[in-house]
């Protein structure tokens, strides 16, 4: 009001508010140290808060499911975001070890750090097999731990499954050892991580006339405790003084009692033979993966049964032929 009123007074016509110092003149300017101090501090904690959201910005899950129970643990971006440490860097990192603390905890909750006898079956099933004379594998929390992280570190959500390892702490999956299905009637020799025989086979007779049961013993862990070449297996004594039967082998593992792999010259395997002429008890499998099962085991290799076993009487036998018939098997 002062300049125009001097304007008015003196006879200008125009007046240019720039040049006559009339604005207020700000109290702070850009070049102001404690500003730009609190701007960059303010800045640092967005892009600090953004590196966070990146690195948790991941969903990992333990999965799988024994005796029927399905059990789960996910590391979900809010978890992960308790577990934020500074790395060298002065950066925000995911916690290795926080993850390891946070899944043991959560396997001391859900009861799965007892068990020595699981094993993860060859469709990647986590089982509970107790039957057997040895102890199988069991529950790796740090080497699962760590899986998890891995995948947290790379940003890939996924879902991974537990890590068994044996009393000397070798992982099941880098392991020899033979697995045996029972309601598939297929055998599978695991070498070093790889397959390196699938066959099917015929195991123990569901229904037999003998006074005794020839079923194989399933769902345990057990071991090969010897194995030779050209051997003849004998069955009980008879009344007579002879033998039930003398079957001559190529090969033969022995890994539960009487019961073992040997080869056996059958006209079909696998199918459902082992419900109405199945084994005394042991594997019948084809000469060829014989040979080769018998040249990658040793003594000490662990075999593991598994699946539905037991007797079934002579009419659900002869339905299964029955069907095996229509099916053509023997061809």
């Amino acid at each position: 009001m002062a300049v125009i009123d001097e304007a008015i007074r003196s006879g200008q016509t125009s007046i240019t508010l720039t040049y006559e110092d009339v604005y207020v003149k700000p109290q702070i300017a850009s070049d102001n140290a404690q500003l730009n101090e609190e701007v960059a501090s303010l800045n640092a904690q967005i892009d600090y808060q953004k590196e966070v959201d990146r690195v948790t910005n991941v969903t990992v899950t333990l999965e799988y499911e024994i005796d029927g129970v399905q059990k789960n643990a996910v590391l979900t971006p809010d978890i992960l975001k308790t577990m934020i440490v500074n790395n060298q860097e002065n950066k925000p990192v995911v916690s290795g070890d926080k993850v390891i603390e946070w899944l043991t905890a959560w396997a001391d909750e859900n009861d799965v750090l007892e068990d020595d006898y699981l094993f993860i079956n060859c469709y990647g099933e986590l089982m509970s097999l107790p039957n057997g004379s040895d102890t199988g594998w069991s529950f790796d929390i740090t080497q699962t731990a760590q899986a998890m992280y891995d995948a947290v570190d790379k940003l890939e959500s996924k879902t991974v499954s537990p890590i068994l390892v044996d009393e000397n702490g070798n992982k099941q999956t880098d392991q020899t050892y033979v697995e045996i299905i029972i309601p598939e009637q297929r055998m599978i020799l695991h070498k070093d991580g790889q397959i390196l025989v699938d066959t099917p086979v015929v195991t123990g007779s569901l229904y037999t006339e003998l006074d005794y049961t020839t079923y194989t013993p399933s769902n345990g862990i057990w071991h090969i405790f010897w194995m030779t070449t050209n051997y003849t297996l004998k069955g009980p004594i008879q009344d007579d003084g002879s033998r039930e039967y003398e079957s001559k082998v190529n090969y033969w593992m022995p890994f539960n009692g009487d019961v073992g792999i040997h080869d056996m010259n059958r006209p079909a395997f696998g199918a459902q033979i082992y419900k109405y002429a199945g084994s005394h008890g042991c594997i019948n499998t084809p000469l060829e993966n014989a040979e080769t099962i018998y040249k990658n085991v040793s003594v000490g290799t662990p075999v593991i049964v598994w699946g539905e076993s037991g007797s079934i009487d002579q009419q659900a036998a002869s339905q299964a032929k029955l069907e095996d018939q229509q099916n053509s098997i023997f061809a």
